[in-house]
């Protein structure tokens, strides 16, 4: 019968444990984001869908504590179309040619720049994705 109360215990523990995460996230998705991630795309025509769900999936953009702006450049392929749909789709920000995602009034103070113009799939797992997993 003891074993039934040392069983009882671990299972409000886990679940304790498990709400108490559930609630940080969600505190932490509702506050102002502490950076933002600035993405440089350009010639990913191929990538450049598949890049940006896989950057929505990554954590600081999850709970919300990145904010992401994404600037693509040239208009040798449709990168910056697949850019331009995928920031209504998702409501990341937009950045135009020689703009910077700045740091003024009601912006986050920390930048990521992350230039990922050319990369393709191989590239993009190997660096940027990684990166975005640590911040």
């Amino acid at each position: 019968m003891e074993w039934l109360w040392v069983l009882a215990a671990a299972l409000a523990s886990w679940l304790g444990c498990v709400l108490f995460q559930a609630c940080r996230a969600v505190v932490k998705g509702r506050g102002d984001p502490e950076g933002t991630v600035f993405l440089l795309m350009g010639n990913q025509a191929e990538v450049a869908e598949w890049f940006l769900r896989m950057v929505y999936r990554s954590e600081g953009i999850l709970t919300g504590r990145l904010a992401l702006a994404v600037g693509a450049e040239g208009r040798a392929d449709d990168t910056a179309r697949i850019v331009e749909i995928m920031s209504r789709q998702k409501g990341f920000r937009l950045v135009g040619p020689g703009e910077g995602p700045g740091s003024g009034p009601g912006q986050p103070e920390r930048i990521w720049f992350i230039d990922v113009r050319g990369m393709n799939t191989r590239d993009l797992l190997k660096g940027p994705l990684n990166v975005l997993a640590a911040l």
